[in-house]
């Protein structure tokens, strides 16, 4: 057992360095299937070539439709946790509200988390779709904003999940 165990550790940490050696410093490409299989019930097809987005903002919102406003938006609907694309990102256009940074990534979250902070899915959701835009935006993490998220939000472990 004892054995099993070593050779276990062993393997494990052999495996972490192998990794880190391969490791790249520039993102590979991802395709769209690849995005689809990450997040499958989310259409990340465009209808025009992806712009060059240099920024994404999150923000919270609590009831309306915001699709006018947001290329994504993450929400509850019968239970089930939807990530929506919109189209402003399927015709790859800024946001109205985005008259000043036309580079902008916008992603909506419904909830108030003023009090209450989003539930672990919708973390979850949330950090898996930003970083996916990141990668296909190349967007770096300091270029990932919250807008008014609440004071309930856990911003240190959004920021914490994000790409580096």
């Amino acid at each position: 057992m004892v054995r099993v165990l070593a050779a276990l550790a062993m393997a494990m940490t052999i495996g972490t360095f192998a990794l880190k050696f391969f490791e790249s410093a520039s993102p590979l490409p991802v395709t769209w299937a690849d995005l689809s299989a990450m997040l499958p019930q989310t259409d990340f097809r465009t209808q025009a070539p992806v712009a060059e987005w240099k920024n994404i903002v999150v923000f919270t919102y609590t009831d309306g439709d915001v699709t006018d406003k947001a290329h994504f938006t993450i929400e509850t609907r019968n239970g089930r946790l939807i990530v929506h694309t919109t189209d402003l990102w399927r015709q790859q256009t800024p946001t109205p509200a985005a008259r000043r940074d036309l580079a902008c990534i916008a992603v909506g979250i419904r909830g108030d988390f003023s009090k209450k902070p989003p539930t672990v899915a919708q973390m979850d959701e949330l950090a898996n779709l930003t970083c996916m835009l990141q990668h296909i935006g190349h967007v770096p993490h300091p270029n990932v904003r919250l807008h008014n998220p609440g004071d309930a939000f856990p911003r240190e472990k959004f920021s914490a999940k994000l790409l580096k």
